[in-house]
């Protein structure tokens, strides 16, 4: 059974209804097991191609490291969101580390209770194949067939499980949440593996 819960380390990203196939509305939920964030973003498929190309390959040296980064935290640039996902070989190419910095650039009050994170930055160790998987997942994720891609470092799956609420907006977010697999509940065997 995969499960998402406050001590797995997990990434999912889900696909939601936007422009397709020019531009594509995600999002991303991760945990390390101890910290946990968020983020909605925009891409496109080529950028989606070029990492999981870059992953499903990683490391292909001993120090190898490949990053993504897309939006930006300056304000001067104006953009509502950042994402960086980086993959970086340790120990001569056999641990790995997956990190990711999430930022909604949402300015933060500090009288205010942080229920939604504006900023998370961690790691996730793992293992190079374990990233390797996750390259072979975004892949199958990248050609639109699936909506939800949810990977730990022992097992990933593509598939179509998405918790659709009546549309409306910020909906985006809740229906991910509502996505992982702790919250619905799912066995292994009732979801499709990726390919």
């Amino acid at each position: 059974m995969i499960v998402a819960h406050s001590l797995n380390s997990f990434i999912q990203i889900s696909r939601h209804l936007y422009e397709e196939p020019y531009t594509l509305n995600l999002v991303i939920i991760a945990s390390n097991g101890y910290a946990q964030g968020a983020l909605e973003f925009y891409s496109n498929t080529e950028i989606l191609e070029d990492l999981s190309i870059a992953f499903s390959t990683f490391p292909d040296h001993e120090r190898a490291r490949h990053s993504y980064q897309g939006g930006s935290e300056y304000p001067e640039d104006n953009f509502g969101w950042y994402l960086r996902l980086m993959a970086k070989a340790l120990n001569h190419k056999e641990k790995c580390l997956l990190k990711l910095r999430l930022n909604n650039n949402a300015r933060i009050n500090v009288d205010q209770f942080m229920d939604d994170p504006k900023l998370t930055d961690f790691s996730i160790r793992t293992s190079a194949d374990s990233i390797k998987r996750l390259g072979e997942a975004l892949i199958e994720f990248s050609k639109l067939r699936h909506q939800r891609l949810f990977w730990t470092p022992d097992d990933c799956i593509v598939d179509n499980n998405l918790e659709y609420r009546e549309r409306r907006v910020g909906d985006t977010l809740e229906a991910a949440r509502l996505s992982l697999p702790a919250v619905r509940g799912e066995e292994q065997s009732g979801v499709q593996p990726a390919s």
